[in-house]
């Protein structure tokens, strides 16, 4: 799952309206920011097998420190601290809020995952294979991310003149980002893939920071 893991993130700005939204969807991805400084450093390991799964051209064989439930917990609790702390919004509903937003990304694996997820980085290992159904699995996300981004918007309001237009932002850059992500061929290497993601996954931080500087929450 790729853009799908906005949605929740996305829609958890409707429960806390002062968690930021950069925060919820860096949240959203902050296991894959480790998993992919752990691909290029060689700690995790990784290939792109064209046709390995009809969504995802990666065989994810190695990763149980990103991707473990238990690694998640850490990685997402360490992040949401850091947030509350140092950041704008520091209240418990938002350590909270960033919390749910990075552990929903192992609980959105899980569905589409081959299963190559684990409880604490040994077998068992888990995950219920949606992504065999390539069509099936983008429409989740499609559906994900819009009830998310729905829901956020409909929990803020505009501060500015651009407050009317950066959720369509986010909207162009999620939906230009999936379609890249459903329709490119086999990218030619693992680390190819952990830089794109990196730069892709910083583009969506900015997107919600835009938005974050020109809508509020609702009075």
């Amino acid at each position: 799952m790729f853009i799908g893991h906005y949605g929740p993130a996305l829609a958890l700005k409707a429960v806390v309206p002062k968690a930021p939204v950069w925060a919820l969807v860096a949240a959203a991805q902050v296991m894959d920011y480790v998993w992919a400084g752990l691909i290029l450093t060689g700690v995790e390991r990784a290939s792109v097998e064209p046709g390995h799964l009809a969504g995802s051209h990666l065989n994810l064989s190695h990763m149980p420190y990103s991707h473990s439930l238990l690694g998640a917990g850490v990685i997402c609790a360490a992040f949401a601290g850091v947030v509350s702390l140092f950041g704008k919004s520091r209240s418990f509903w938002a350590f909270v809020a960033i919390f749910l937003a990075g552990m929903s990304h192992w609980a959105m694996d899980l569905i589409v995952h081959a299963p190559d997820l684990t409880i604490a980085g040994e077998p068992p290992f888990l995950g219920l294979g949606l992504w065999a159904y390539k069509w099936e699995s983008l429409a989740l996300e499609v559906i994900l991310v819009a009830g998310g981004l729905f829901l956020a918007v409909r929990a803020t309001r505009y501060t500015g003149p651009w407050g009317a237009w950066t959720p369509w932002a986010m909207a162009a850059v999620l939906a230009i980002l999936g379609a890249v992500n459903a329709l490119q061929p086999a990218p030619g290497s693992i680390q190819q893939v952990a830089i794109s993601a990196l730069l892709a996954y910083s583009v969506v931080v900015a997107a919600g920071f835009a938005m974050d500087r020109t809508r509020a929450p609702h009075p």
